[in-house]
């Protein structure tokens, strides 16, 4: 059904939504629900699922497929948290081009000066960038989490799931390729999550660069743990946009590994 010319939509997620419709169509999609998936009983949190069954089905609890129900969202899950990434760097370009409309505007009134300091545009889309780089490490970190995590001390997730064999390794030697990229971001991360915003308690602010680019600046990736905002250092004078393009970069090779791994699975009879 068309949608009537006044109503207005948001635009697509591009990767996402291709890697979405590539899981869900045949063949990919029957490969991934007959994966060498592991035993029932040894999947993450089978006793808590069991339960759930118990609370939902009372009657039918015995009869449940426990393992489809505790399996069938697992790559999905991996899939979401990689568009989580890809739609907060798109929300980040549009603050970036509204400011950069801002700057050209003053910048044709009062162009810059050779060796001036890089001017700073403290406009409202900053601070949503500024919200769009957060979100956009948390769902990162997201993908890695909801493919192998530690919970109460037991491994969960896509890979715990997955029998040894040839699936498994393929899909665990491109997670630790990825973690390897997500090390530098680690540190950036965990103190964006849990104690606050890399730019500190000042309002969030563009820079504009001497050919007349607006960029949202970062600190340089920490070596460690980070415990106040005074740590941070900018010396590497990194932008937002071009340094969450190439981790989200590094998140699509390992989601094209994955997915390719699983179609390399035997063909359905």
């Amino acid at each position: 059904m068309e949608c009537p010319d006044s109503l207005r939509d948001l635009g697509s997620i591009p990767r996402y939504q291709s890697w979405l419709r590539r899981n869900i169509m045949p063949p990919l999609a029957i490969k991934i629900a007959r994966a060498p998936w592991g035993q029932v009983e040894d999947l993450p949190e089978y006793q808590a699922w069991v339960e759930i069954a118990k609370r939902l089905a009372p009657a039918g609890a015995a009869s449940i497929d426990l393992r489809y129900f505790m399996t069938r969202g697992l790559i999905a899950e991996v899939l979401f948290a990689a568009g989580g990434l890809e739609r907060e760097i798109m929300s980040l370009r549009g603050a970036l081009d509204i400011a950069q409309a801002h700057a050209d505007a003053l910048l044709k009134e009062s162009p810059l000066q050779p060796g001036a300091p890089s001017p700073g545009l403290a406009l409202h889309p900053a601070l949503h960038a500024s919200y769009a780089f957060i979100n956009a490490l948390t769902w990162a970190r997201s993908v890695k989490e909801r493919v192998k995590r530690s919970d109460r001390g037991k491994d969960a997730g896509l890979l715990p799931s997955l029998q040894d064999g040839q699936l498994k390794n393929r899909i665990s030697a491109a997670l630790q390729k990825l973690d390897q990229s997500l090390e530098e971001a680690r540190y950036l991360t965990n103190y964006a999550l849990h104690a606050g915003a890399p730019q500190g308690p000042s309002t969030p602010s563009f820079n504009v660069r001497d050919n007349g680019q607006v960029i949202l600046p970062i600190p340089d990736a920490p070596k460690g743990r980070i415990v106040t905002w005074d740590e941070f250092r900018n010396e590497e004078e990194l932008d937002a946009l071009t340094y969450l393009e190439s981790l989200f970069e590094r998140i699509a090779e390992f989601i094209e590994e994955m997915l390719n791994s699983f179609e390399a699975l035997p063909d359905p009879l």
